[in-house]
């Protein structure tokens, strides 16, 4: 399941996408019962993932990341992509997404 979090929420998002989409702020209230319906479907879940927003200082939302997955014993973090990796590392990351890097841009 992807939660959208946005801070502040995008102006302008589809009904069918808005409806998911919710302030960072949520996620310590909500990881708790996600993971408890996980466990009741025998789900396992192994670590959280996370993409802020464009233009944003990405730290504070790694920041919460970690600490969500360290209070819940998660060990995954896939956090961080080609221009942000290196805070993404510093703050715990596990897996990085640097297609950009690898890659170049998309065309």
């Amino acid at each position: 399941m992807a939660l959208l979090l946005d801070d502040p929420p995008v102006q302008g998002t589809p009904p069918s996408r808005a409806r998911w989409r919710r302030p960072a702020a949520w996620l310590p209230v909500l990881l708790p019962a996600l993971l408890a319906a996980a466990r009741t479907a025998d789900l396992p879940v192994k670590g959280l993932m996370a993409v802020p927003p464009l233009g944003v200082d990405a730290a504070p939302y790694f920041a919460l990341l970690a600490k969500l997955a360290r209070d819940h014993g998660l060990a995954g973090l896939s956090m961080g992509m080609s221009d942000d990796l290196e805070t993404a590392v510093m703050l715990g990351a596990t897996h990085v997404r640097v297609g950009t890097a690898l890659f170049g841009a998309r065309a």
